[in-house]
This record gives C-alpha cells, sequence and structure tokens, in this order.
C-alpha cells in the first residue's frame, strides 16, 4: 500500500515538474512568404518541418503557413533553385526566405517549368554577372562589369539600360547598393574585388521600387565580413 501511494506521489510530482515544459513548448502557426531576387515571389516552394515531415507549399504570390515548434528547422526547397534551412525560435512568427537561383539557364527552365515563377518573363528580367563565371577583381571599375551586360551601357557616370522609356529625363537606371539606394556617381567610389554581385532588375522585377525603378534597377551587393 505504501508502494502503491509512494508510486502515485512521484508520479504527480513528474506532472507537476514535466507540465511546464509541455505548456511551454505548443505548436504554433508561422507564416513566410519566399521570394528569389529579394522581389519576385516563388509559387509551389516546398516547405517541410523536419522534425514532424509536414508539408505545405507556397501560394500564388509565395505565401505559406505552417505549424511547427520553437527550435524546429524548416527545410525551403523549390527545383531549380538552392534550398535553404532555418530555425524557429521562440519569437518567430513571419520567415522571410530569399532563394538563390542555381547557375545554368536549364535551372531557369526548370523554375518556369515547374510553376515556381509565372512564365519566363520574371526571371528574363533580371540578369546578372555571375561571378561563377567572372571574377570580379579581374575587372578595374564597376562601370566595365556593367558594360558585360547585355543591353546596358554607361553614359558618363549614368547606366542607361536600353529599351527603357525616360520618365525623368535622363533614362538612368536606379542605382541600390546593398539597399541603399545611391546616386550614379557613387559607383566610382567601389572596388569591383569588394563585389558580391551586380544584378539588372527590369520590367517587374523593378516594379517594387516604384517610379524610381521606372528605367531600370542597378542592384549591386557588396562583400561582408564571412563572404
Amino acid at each position: 500500500m505504501r508502494k502503491s501511494m509512494l508510486l502515485r506521489f512521484l508520479l504527480f510530482v513528474g506532472f507537476v515538474l514535466f507540465y511546464p515544459t509541455i505548456s511551454t513548448a505548443q505548436e504554433r502557426m508561422i507564416e513566410g512568404v519566399v521570394t528569389t531576387f529579394e522581389d519576385i515571389h516563388v509559387a509551389k516552394a516546398n516547405i517541410k518541418v523536419v522534425r514532424t515531415k509536414e508539408v505545405v507549399l507556397t501560394d500564388t504570390i509565395g505565401v505559406f503557413k505552417i505549424t511547427c515548434l520553437p527550435g524546429d528547422k524548416i527545410r525551403v526547397s523549390a527545383k531549380g533553385f538552392n534550398s535553404q534551412t532555418f530555425r524557429v525560435t521562440e519569437n518567430t512568427t513571419t520567415a522571410f526566405i530569399n532563394l538563390k537561383l542555381k547557375p545554368n539557364p536549364k535551372n531557369q527552365e526548370l523554375a518556369v517549368a515547374y510553376g515556381h515563377v509565372k512564365e519566363g518573363k520574371n526571371l528574363n528580367a533580371v540578369t546578372s554577372v555571375n561571378p561563377d563565371d567572372q571574377r570580379y577583381a579581374d575587372f578595374y571599375s564597376v562601370y566595365q562589369i556593367l558594360n558585360q551586360i547585355p543591353n546596358v551601357a554607361v553614359s558618363g557616370s549614368d547606366v542607361i539600360i536600353r529599351g527603357k522609356n525616360s520618365i525623368n529625363g535622363n533614362g538612368a537606371a536606379l542605382i541600390v547598393v546593398d539597399r541603399i539606394i545611391q546616386p550614379s556617381h557613387w559607383l566610382k567610389n567601389l572596388v569591383p574585388q569588394n563585389i558580391k554581385n551586380v544584378s539588372v532588375l527590369k520590367g517587374v522585377a523593378a516594379s517594387s521600387y516604384g517610379a524610381r525603378g521606372a528605367n531600370g534597377v542597378i542592384l549591386i551587393t557588396t562583400k561582408k565580413g564571412t563572404d
């Protein structure tokens, strides 16, 4: 009888001690959005909770909702793109994932064929000098890098994307360096060896900048300490 009472007491104590862990580790619904080239939404991307194996797909504008616990790892993948994994924390309510398109034109075709990007115009609107193909250190200026990109011309300190109608008088593209808008002449301050990526946004891809991006956008990312 005493053993039975002792066992019940120990079970009760164990439950009391364990209950806070159960209550604080409740599953929650998090939302997220998956993009590529920062602004292009990725539809039908695969969102998987590694622990539970639960899988959902992003909708037509790249948005998803999924149930998980703090500490869970979530893997994001789509055909033609490099996969990414992120960890959910106690404070995670919204996740923003920007997938990198794998080099090679075939991967762009896969991304379109699997419906991740509508038609081909969105990805075709983004042109970049891929550092896998060219070493930026081989160039003596950013302007020389830009001259390697089809339909892009340098006029003085301005960068002109051919085929764009000018609404600001000179047709110069908007310059964005590390997400900060800079005047065109600021490009001369950049050292090619410090550049991680140079992209040209046109059409749909540049629309997120509103009227300022109507003549296209030169998007430059510089190297950080870990690059």
